[in-house]
């Protein structure tokens, strides 16, 4: 089963498979390659959603099991994000579902029992949004950014709208 797919800025193609991980097509060199686990173990095993970040040069990838990863297009690496429910400026939920972009560059994260977190670029840190402040639920299905840099978030209790601080527009 696949989730997801999408083209890099480069001309690849990625493709997000519940079962078996992220595969990765290379135009140029007309092969493909399923990407392993790290030496950790840390890498994307139940991807659900892509990224594109033309303006960092980067690609994000949801993870159904660890969190959220980012592959650097000038390093040819990748950056993880986990959860730690403990601390501020991580993630809430290593179940993430869904991913957006905002006008400014942020990166949101809609998560399984976490809210939905805001990575800020500039501060390198992720910022919740959860029940405790005034979402109707915590588990995020779906997101995505409007053209007024408005946050909608889909859950099991209908249809929210957030403004790029977090504040709720209407629920």
């Amino acid at each position: 089963l696949f989730s997801d797919m999408i083209e890099d800025m480069e001309g690849n193609y990625w493709f997000a498979s519940l079962r078996y991980g992220v595969f990765l097509y290379n135009t140029g060199e007309k092969s493909w390659r399923l990407l392993k686990h790290k030496p950790d173990g840390l890498f994307a095993t139940r991807p659900t959603r892509f990224l594109a970040d033309d303006a960092h040069r980067a690609l994000w990838i949801s993870d159904f099991s660890f969190g959220v990863f980012r592959y650097d297009f000038d390093k040819k690496t990748f950056d993880y994000n986990g959860m730690d429910s403990d601390k501020e400026g991580y993630l809430q939920s290593s179940l993430t579902n869904d991913l957006t972009l905002d006008k400014n560059g942020d990166v949101w994260v809609a998560t399984n029992s976490g809210g939905v977190c805001r990575y800020s670029q500039k501060e390198q840190k992720f910022t919740t949004y959860s029940m405790e402040t005034g979402l109707p639920e915590n588990t995020i299905n779906s997101i995505a950014a409007d053209l007024h840099g408005n946050i909608w978030i889909s859950s099991h209790k209908g249809l929210t709208c957030l403004k790029p601080t977090g504040e709720i527009i209407k629920h």
